[in-house]
C-alpha cells in the first residue's frame, strides 16, 4: 500500500514526464533528420533528372513542413524534459505547431479541391502527382471520384485543421494557467 502511494507523488510523475519528454525529444530529432534526408534525396534526384518511381518535385513543401513540425516538437519537448511545463517559450512552440498544422491543413484542402476540380472539368486525372491506385484510369467514375475527394477532404480536415485547433486550444489553456500562476506568485 505504501509503495502505491509513493508512486503517486508529484515528484515521481514529474520525473516520468521528464523522462518521457526526453524520449519524445529524441524521436522528433530523428524525424527531423529523416525529413531533411528525404528532401535532400529529392533535390539530388531533381537536379540529376533521374527517373525515380516517386516524384519528389511536388513533395518539397510537405518535407519542409514535416521537418519544421519535428523541429517545433523537438523544441517543445526540450522545455518539457527540463520540467518547464508552463514556460512561455514552451507555449510559443505549441502555438507554432498548431499554426503549422492549420497552414498544412488549409494547403492540403486547397490542393485536393483544386486537383479534383481540374480532374472533373478536363477529365485528366494525373496519377504522377499522387501515390495510390485510386488515381488510375479504372477510377474514372464520377461517383467514385466524389467519394475519394470527400475522403481526402475529411481526412485533411480532421488530421490537420482539427488537430491544429485542439493544440491551439490546449496552448491557450496552458497560457492562462501560466498567467494565473504568475499572478498567484505576485499576491503571495
Amino acid at each position: 500500500m505504501l509503495m502505491s502511494l509513493a508512486f503517486l507523488s508529484s515528484q515521481t510523475w514529474q520525473d516520468h514526464l521528464r523522462k518521457g519528454s526526453g524520449y519524445l525529444r529524441g524521436f522528433f530529432l530523428i524525424g527531423l533528420i529523416s525529413c531533411v534526408a528525404i528532401c535532400l534525396v529529392g533535390v539530388v534526384l531533381t537536379l540529376t533528372d533521374a527517373d525515380a518511381p516517386l516524384s519528389f518535385r511536388s513533395s518539397y513543401w510537405w518535407n519542409l513542413t514535416d521537418a519544421l513540425e519535428c523541429w517545433f516538437a523537438y523544441r517543445l519537448f526540450s522545455y518539457y524534459a527540463r520540467g518547464e511545463w508552463f514556460a512561455s517559450r514552451a507555449i510559443f512552440w505549441m502555438k507554432a505547431i498548431a499554426a503549422l498544422s492549420l497552414v498544412r491543413g488549409g494547403t492540403n484542402i486547397w490542393h485536393n479541391l483544386h486537383f479534383y476540380r481540374a480532374g472533373f472539368f478536363w477529365g485528366n486525372l494525373r496519377p504522377e502527382l499522387h501515390v495510390g491506385d485510386l488515381y488510375q484510369p479504372h477510377a474514372q467514375s464520377l461517383v467514385l471520384q466524389l467519394i475519394i475527394c470527400a475522403q481526402y477532404f475529411l481526412t485533411q480536415l480532421l488530421h490537420n485543421v482539427v488537430f491544429g485547433c485542439v493544440i491551439l486550444f490546449i496552448a491557450w489553456i496552458m497560457d492562462e494557467g501560466r498567467k494565473l500562476q504568475e499572478e498567484q506568485e505576485l499576491t503571495v
